[in-house]
């Protein structure tokens, strides 16, 4: 068995402990169900056999809670981690929000949490989970877990159906369907980025045509090599600054941008700039979800702009063009091809020339 087979296995058992533990919560929740049916009601209602009395019950439900709580424990212990701790690692989650993911993540992976949600709930038209739901169903809710600027909602993590003047806390919620594939161990490229993405014109993999290693000249590997240092060092809490590869030798660019990604083990994408929307809500969900992924996975962006008039970008208003507005907006490796310098992208830009090779 592989390292990456004995982690899937590892947090295989942790998800099925954490799903598990949130179905015990929720059925030690009930609570009691508004007009149901008689058939409804006999579904939903507790079957204790007549030896066992609500006290034995309990206690039995405790038990179970403990164990199942201790076995999630346990499977912590792996490395890395299961992929929900990774996950709270890299995008600032509390305890108690990722409890609430995965309460929202359990109801995709169980078909019992629905229908124990709407009975914790008290209403059988609610089989869905609410935030009201888990700050009565967990040990230590925190108000703040609602916030737009919180993680939850932040990153995209939940959809929140929110219809007319309904309340924040009593609107359905669910887990994003990216999210729940990570914490199955499934990471992969948002699809809702992959429509924006288009090939590079040369083999960036480091091997040309024939399968043989790709050599860049001696001055742009230079190049190459000088991107990766640069990105390599330690940014704190700035923006790693912004690549400008400037000049008219696109194939070059490419070359050279694919070998410094290779430096650095990151997989890199290419985005035209043409592709970029003028509505600012989707340049916003753009760069918030591509900031997520580039927390989530080691992946680079080169930005091509080459056809791109920066004079015109700028009449445009500066920040309010998209490509400007992207990058303002969002964090990740950018390396932004154009023909000439781009002014005003800020103190974090660093601005390489990029010629042809020389005959030698």
């Amino acid at each position: 068995m592989t390292d990456l087979d004995t982690w899937q296995s590892g947090n295989d058992e942790y998800l099925a402990a954490g799903v598990n533990w949130v179905r015990l919560r929720l059925e030690r929740q009930r609570g009691p169900l508004e007009a149901r049916p008689a058939s409804e009601g006999r579904w939903f209602q507790r079957k204790t056999p007549a030896q066992e009395t609500p006290y034995d019950s309990e206690l039995k439900e405790t038990k179970e809670l403990k164990e199942s709580a201790a076995r999630m424990a346990e499977a912590e212990t792996i490395d890395p981690p299961p992929a929900l701790l990774i996950l709270g690692q890299r995008l600032g989650l509390s305890q108690f929000e990722r409890e609430v993911l995965l309460l929202c993540a359990a109801v995709e992976l169980d078909t019992r949490i629905a229908g124990l949600c709407a009975q914790g709930q008290g209403d059988l038209s609610r089989p869905h989970p609410t935030f009201a739901l888990a700050m009565a169903l967990f040990d230590d809710p925190a108000w703040d877990a609602l916030s737009p600027e919180r993680p939850l909602r932040r990153w995209r993590l939940i959809e929140i159906n929110q219809p007319g003047a309904q309340p924040l806390t009593t609107s359905p919620l669910r887990a994003d369907e990216r999210i729940v594939n990570y914490l199955k161990g499934l990471n992969y490229l948002d699809d809702r980025l992959t429509p924006l993405l288009i090939p590079f014109d040369v083999a960036i993999d480091g091997r040309n045509g024939n399968n043989k290693p790709t050599v860049l000249p001696p001055s742009q590997d230079t190049v190459a090599t000088s991107i990766a240092q640069t990105l390599s060092r330690p940014a704190g809490d700035n923006k790693p600054p912004v690549i400008q590869l400037v000049g008219p030798d696109t194939v070059s660019k490419q070359l050279i941008a694919g070998r410094a990604a290779a430096h650095l083990g990151l997989t890199l994408f290419r985005l035209p700039a043409e592709s970029l929307s003028g509505q600012i809500g989707e340049v916003e969900t753009l760069a918030r979800l591509w900031e997520r992924e580039s927390a989530l996975l080691p992946i680079a962006l080169y930005l091509d702009a080459q056809e791109v008039d920066e004079r015109l970008e700028a009449e445009k208003g500066g920040e309010a063009s998209p490509l400007r507005r992207f990058l303002s907006r969002s964090q990740g490796i950018f390396l932004l091809a154009t023909r000439e310098v781009w002014l005003g992208l800020g103190p974090a830009t660093t601005i390489l020339d990029v010629d042809k090779p020389t005959p030698a």
